[in-house]
């Protein structure tokens, strides 16, 4: 570095040190406008959030019902908190599963088949505004049986005449919705584990789920799930 170099960097140090303040100060104003102008932007995303509110109450309620959960209130809690990248609320789902019982965290009020079912209903409305085609369930009917099974089959069988569905369902009442069945089925060896999927025939596909309901595909389950499938595919 040259003589003259090094008086140019000595200059700049002293510069700096002498003019410390102005730039702390410029600093800080800078620090207050942006701090404005992100609360200003996070008050506005608060007020846009809090419009929707109402309706996707309502919205998940309508699938609550259909999903006989008819006892069920759902409400979206909001309060303030600590400035974030996601802006200054705190928002939380709240439920209400039978009647004359408080409102609390969805996270510790449901049971297991009222979970899946409300996060059914929720991935239902949240999928009419997030532009994504195709929706994957991994076993959402987990802790149903029976009617409720049906109705959440129904459901997502309804959802897939706009969209793509996959549903990954070890019951059969669901897996009777689908057009199109694929089995997946594991081996396992001394040293690895193979997976193997297997697109299904129409005879295998009720083959499949008489396995699934009774544990054998006896002739009257094969029948049976013949006659259910009819029922809902025509």
């Amino acid at each position: 570095m040259s003589l003259m170099e090094s008086k140019k960097n000595i200059m700049d140090k002293i510069d700096r040190i002498i003019h410390r303040q102005d730039v702390f100060d410029k600093l800080e104003k800078e620090k207050e406008e942006s701090f404005a102008a992100y609360m200003k932007l996070a008050n506005e995303l608060s007020v846009k959030r809090k419009d929707v509110f109402s309706l996707l109450e309502s919205k998940v309620m309508e699938h609550c019902k259909d999903l006989m959960l008819e006892n069920a209130r759902f409400k979206i809690s909001c309060t303030e908190k600590k400035p974030s990248s996601n802006g200054i609320d705190e928002i939380e789902f709240l439920v209400s599963m039978n009647p004359g019982q408080d409102f609390s965290s969805l996270s510790v009020s449901a049971s297991g088949g009222e979970l899946s079912r409300l996060m059914l209903a929720l991935k239902v409305v949240f999928q009419a505004s997030n532009g994504i085609e195709t929706i994957i369930f991994d076993e959402i009917d987990t802790g149903v049986s029976g009617k409720v099974a049906l109705a959440m089959g129904a459901k997502m069988k309804a959802l897939s005449n706009k969209y793509q569905v996959l549903c990954i369902t070890h019951l059969a009442s669901v897996a009777v919705m689908a057009n199109t069945h694929y089995l997946v089925s594991k081996k396992s060896t001394f040293n690895e584990t193979i997976t193997r999927v297997q697109k299904l025939d129409h005879d295998q596909t009720i083959q499949e789920l008489a396995i699934m309901t009774s544990g054998e595909a006896s002739v009257k389950a094969k029948e049976s799930m013949q006659d259910l499938w009819v029922k809902i595919h025509g």
